[in-house]
């Protein structure tokens, strides 16, 4: 293969242009020419888009581009072999041989210029693949034309099944849902963008079939043939109808798709940047040489400065109250990567700037830690300590009302318990922000995260209070008095200092496990829409708490309360009471959520 040098001519950097594939016309037999040509999109080039997956590194087949023998994947030069006319020139965008993939910065343009590259073409190909594992073996068969041929011009096929006529489309529907090509990332914006569509395939049932068809008869034919094994083409079908609206927000995006497969891990945004309302102004730019940690940062950023989701909330509001959440997928987008960034130093911040860029959250005091029940390891280990932490419900509870939802609660939760894995475990933790880097100046000062009892008054709408209140509201006087009381035993002696998470009871019928630093008197506050608690002491000048650790509460259908809090709309979401206020800087942020 010649070097990218000989193959790869610049692009003006000074125009928005790419670089097309001019596909030379050719029999069956003929080897793929191609010639690659550089256009302006102000010299509106006509074009097809291709739309595929890569496919195997290892499994390579031989084109010519500009005479010179180029090296590309399988799947792309059998997309090409069928795409190719016999008697006519074809002008096709394919991303693997149209970008020079060892140039990062043409790599990060072009990537960049995507939205512009599919909403241009005059149609997306979308290949499917074909079935079997010797497509190789097949090509050479004389049976091909015997199932289907084209029409003129590459116009929709026309089918010539012979038998088993039904069984067949089904079978061949069937595969063609289930290809791995709609796992991709990239093909949300290629489908959302495209003009029009066309899909093509081939399939042996029981000859070979070679079809195309346009995008809207083609999802007909999935829902007849396929069924509910069509769920994700047909959920990028629903998308694409609905893609004027709100659901493509970013933050809508990276939820909806967060199973959608990419090997680059960047692509878990990059792929749907383009494709996002409200972040073509380029707030977060497509930069293959960033950290995750950096490109996590970026999407905090972005989260804090973005348009409200909830139209009726005004966008302060909105988006402190989602905050905690946005942080937290996005690290479960990433799969835990962030963290090793973060052990690996690679930033391009300080960490003070870090700690000076603080956003804006709100959350709800759950209750008050009454009681510190047995460690995680006496909960799965001692049946001495289950009977005495089952007994202290009754300590604390008197109500046989809300005994009998906080046994039910303890019951469930002791289950989830069990099947705890230490992810889940190395989630209930300490969090101080000096040692967010390791090597970090020990001189460094320590984040300012203390959190203020919200001032705002309520506005009486119970259907907003209600989303978020428990049992009974924490009376703040009697936190201040009780908060920093170190741990005691069943017979009230002070316990040793813990090592490992264990049992908390809190007031408003709330329990769950605690980080080893919490004390009885801290508080414990839940976010919107995720699983995230966080453990709140006092400030020793008493005027706001700071933030200890995370903590896992149990939630239960015994008490409607207990559930992840989830709203979709309200009228006045400052309801007072139970509501906290808070600035977290970007690595306490990212530790309460990772």
């Amino acid at each position: 293969m010649p070097s990218r040098t000989r193959l790869y001519q610049p692009l003006d950097p000074s125009r928005d242009s790419i670089r097309l594939l001019k596909v030379e016309p050719g029999s069956e037999s003929d080897q793929i020419r191609c010639q690659l040509i550089h256009v302006t999109f102000a010299s509106k080039p006509q074009y097809e888009a291709l739309s595929y997956t890569w496919g195997p590194s290892n499994d390579l087949r031989t084109i010519l581009v500009d005479s010179h023998r180029v090296m590309v994947r399988r799947n792309l030069y059998w997309a090409l072999f069928n795409i190719r006319d016999k008697t006519e020139e074809r002008l096709i965008w394919a991303d693997a041989v149209c970008i020079n993939q060892d140039d990062l910065d043409e790599r990060n343009r072009q990537v960049s210029l995507m939205t512009f590259t599919f909403s241009r073409a005059q149609a997306v190909l979308v290949w499917l693949g074909y079935e079997g594992d010797d497509r190789d073996e097949r090509a050479s068969r004389d049976d091909r034309h015997v199932i289907m041929r084209y029409a003129p011009n590459w116009q929709l096929p026309q089918f010539f099944l012979t038998r088993n006529e039904e069984a067949d489309w089904q079978r061949i529907y069937t595969w063609l849902s289930t290809r791995d090509y709609w796992n991709r990332v990239w093909i949300v914006q290629e489908i959302a963008l495209a003009r029009k569509i066309y899909c093509f395939w081939e399939h042996r049932a029981p000859g070979l079939v070679r079809a195309k068809e346009e995008w809207n008869v083609f999802v007909e034919q999935l829902e007849v043939h396929a069924g509910a094994t069509a769920r994700l083409p047909l959920k990028l079908s629903r998308h694409r109808s609905r893609r004027y609206g709100n659901m493509n927000q970013l933050e809508h995006l990276l939820a909806n798709f967060a199973d959608a497969q990419c090997a680059e891990p960047r692509d878990k945004v990059y792929g749907l940047l383009g494709l996002a309302h409200g972040s073509q102004e380029g707030s977060v730019e497509v930069d293959y040489s960033k950290s995750l940690f950096d490109l996590y940062v970026d999407l905090v950023t972005f989260h804090h400065l973005a348009k409200a989701l909830d139209e009726p909330l005004p966008p302060n509001i909105d988006r402190s109250m989602r905050l905690v959440s946005f942080s937290q997928l996005v690290q479960q987008l990433f799969k835990g990567s962030i963290e090793d960034d973060i052990q690996d130093g690679a930033t391009r911040h300080t960490y003070e700037s870090l700690c000076a860029s603080g956003k804006l959250a709100r959350g709800l005091i759950e209750g008050v830690i009454i009681h510190l029940g047995p460690s995680y390891s006496s909960t799965i280990s001692s049946f001495e300590a289950t009977r005495r932490w089952k007994t202290s419900l009754d300590q604390y509870y008197h109500s046989s009302h809300d005994l009998s939802l906080l046994r039910e609660l303890d019951d469930a939760y002791t289950t989830a318990i069990l099947e705890m894995e230490e992810k889940d475990l190395a989630k209930i933790c300490e969090i101080t922000s000096t040692t967010f880097f390791e090597g970090t100046d020990a001189n460094a000062s320590a984040s300012d995260t203390t959190w203020k009892h919200c001032e705002e008054i309520s506005k009486g709408d119970p259907r907003s209070f209600g989303h978020w209140k428990g049992n009974g509201m924490v009376n703040h006087k009697t936190t201040v008095e009780k908060s920093g009381r170190a741990a005691t035993g069943f017979d009230g002696s002070t316990l040793p200092a813990p090592t490992e998470p264990r049992r908390f009871l809190a007031s408003n019928l709330t329990m769950g496990l605690a980080p080893p630093e919490a004390r009885e008197g801290d508080l414990i506050c839940r976010f919107w829409d995720c699983d995230v608690a966080a453990v709140l002491r006092l400030t020793p000048s008493e005027d706001g708490f700071q933030i200890i650790g995370r903590a896992d509460v149990a939630t239960g259908w015994a008490i409607t309360e207990k559930q992840p809090i989830t709203i979709n709309k309200t009228d006045a979401f400052e309801v007072g009471g139970g509501v906290v206020m808070v600035v977290l800087d970007i690595p306490t942020l990212q530790k309460l959520t990772r």
